[in-house]
């Protein structure tokens, strides 16, 4: 894409718009110094679950959290630029433990992969702007063209793309190819090629598993990603792994410091998974297989919390087929104005041959009923859960700050509100193995985090009521909210 057709993008106009403004921010116009900040008078919910502090003092220094207290309780040093927060709250950066930012909520997968692969980056940045908006300051990336997304997370790493920090997995190991799905469109095969070096990467042996892993570790993957199952029509799945070659990439991986996280789509590949020692489960509640829904049998939810194994329910990324089917209106709203009109088309045409058949939504809603249930029983038995929406999947686009419905579902199915905070914050860090520098506010820990103007513990709603969005100490939201 070249300069002209940036900027004729309302997504590449709104970044720029939004990048001139950082300039006039406090704390952006520059790297972070040794400038001391207080947020003072908000109330401060930090993430651990402790109870929320009222009257809060929040003092920033450069990159990182340097103390948190009571009003009152300590002195805020002389030259310090305080923030009168009164009547505001104060979270950590909110995580999102499954997202993909290189996705953009597209219908037809194999289309847009082939057509818009070389637009990976860009439409990347894109939404890590969105999202880092939305108060998202981290996002776990668990798909997408390996290269791009390798190459975004050093970008905003370096501060040369700003929006959500990104640890990401490249590929999924031995997953069906998103260029084999059956288009509408007709596709030219040299695009299709290209898209497959980044997306495609099938395991075939013991030998070959160990080469990957490695190869991985050297590009710095921040953990990996392997299928079990999956469930995409038209597309023919790759060959199923053994037990033995499972264990050699998860061996492999854990030699090399690489924690592994897995795609299930079956309660038989879920029951592997737990027994095989994975550090992670994407969707496990998913249990679907060609259109069946399965409820858990007796007692799995408890050995997944008995081995500590995290789960990333994404919900919201099987609620909002039946929610556009409900109200397919939903796609006039003016948020998804940024998304591009060929996208939104596609989604029109795909909403109207869904619904032109009442069963559909009949068999959706029996199938969401069953995976609710699956993830009540998790909440139940105390398993770690982190917040992952699968943002970016078909109909999940990145503008509806769809995380917040996300945490809505969690404590409809059990949690409490301060516990499904938790899952959004400490535990989206746990899950990466960087709690020692995110996840919640406390001294020492990087400085991400988002002032709201309603209470979260009120109304989870009021996440999407950001004030202002801290990141590594910077006011990165662009001001003047």
């Amino acid at each position: 894409m070249n300069l002209g057709d940036r900027m004729s993008d309302p997504r590449s106009l709104r970044r720029a718009f939004l990048s001139a403004c950082l300039a006039l921010c406090f704390g952006c116009a520059e790297a972070p110094g040794t400038e001391v900040v207080a947020l003072v008078g908000a109330t401060l919910i930090d993430g651990t679950g402790a109870p929320p502090l009222v009257e809060s003092i929040v003092l920033l220094e450069g990159e990182h959290i340097r103390a948190v207290a009571k009003e009152g309780a300590i002195e805020i040093p002389a030259g310090s630029t305080v923030v009168d927060l009164s009547g505001r709250w104060i979270v950590p950066g909110l995580i999102e433990a499954n997202g993909h930012v290189t996705f953009d909520g597209q219908i037809d997968h194999a289309a847009f992969f082939a057509r818009h692969h070389d637009r990976a980056f860009d439409i990347g940045a894109e939404n890590l702007r969105t999202a880092l908006d939305q108060g998202v300051t981290t996002i776990r990336d668990t798909h997408g063209p390996t290269a791009s997304l390798f190459e975004l997370r050093d970008a905003v790493d370096a501060g040369t793309v700003v929006g959500s920090r990104l640890f990401t997995s490249g590929a999924i190991l031995n997953y069906e190819s998103l260029l084999d799905i059956p288009s509408t469109k007709q596709l030219d095969e040299a695009q299709v090629a290209r898209a497959r070096e980044q997306l495609d990467l099938f395991i075939e042996g013991e030998e070959q598993g160990r080469a990957v892993i490695a190869k991985l570790h050297g590009r710095q993957a921040d953990f990996v990603k392997i299928s079990l199952s999956g469930r995409l029509p038209g597309a023919p799945p790759p060959q199923r792994l053994s037990d033995e070659v499972l264990t050699t990439l998860l061996d492999e991986a854990q030699r090399r410091g690489l924690r592994t996280t897995t795609h299930t789509m079956n309660v038989t590949d879920l029951q592997r998974a737990v027994a095989l020692g994975f550090d992670a489960l994407e969707h496990p509640a998913f249990t679907l297989q060609l259109g069946e829904g399965a409820a858990w049998p007796e007692g799995l939810a408890e050995r997944i919390a008995e081995a500590g194994i995290f789960s990333v329910p994404l919900l919201v990324a099987m609620e909002v087929y039946i929610t556009f089917l409900e109200e397919p209106e939903r796609l006039e709203d003016e948020r998804l104005a940024p998304v591009p009109s060929e996208l939104l088309e596609d989604a029109r045409a795909w909403l109207q041959r869904e619904g032109s058949d009442p069963s559909i939504l009949a068999s959706r809603r029996a199938r969401y009923a069953v995976v609710r249930d699956n993830l009540r029983q998790l909440i139940a038995a105390g398993a770690p859960i982190a917040m992952g929406t699968d943002r970016g999947t078909r109909l999940n686009y990145h503008e509806h700050a769809n995380h917040v419905r996300e945490l809505e579902i969690y404590v409809e199915l059990g949690m409490t509100k301060l516990e499904a905070l938790r899952s959004a914050t400490l535990r989206g860090a746990e899950i990466l193995g960087v709690e020692d520098r995110l996840g919640s506010i406390e001294p020492g820990k990087l400085a991400d985090l988002v002032v709201l103007r309603a209470d979260p513990l009120t109304d989870l709603r009021a996440l999407d009521e950001v004030a202002m969005v801290f990141q590594n100490g910077a006011r990165v939201d662009g001001g003047g909210r």
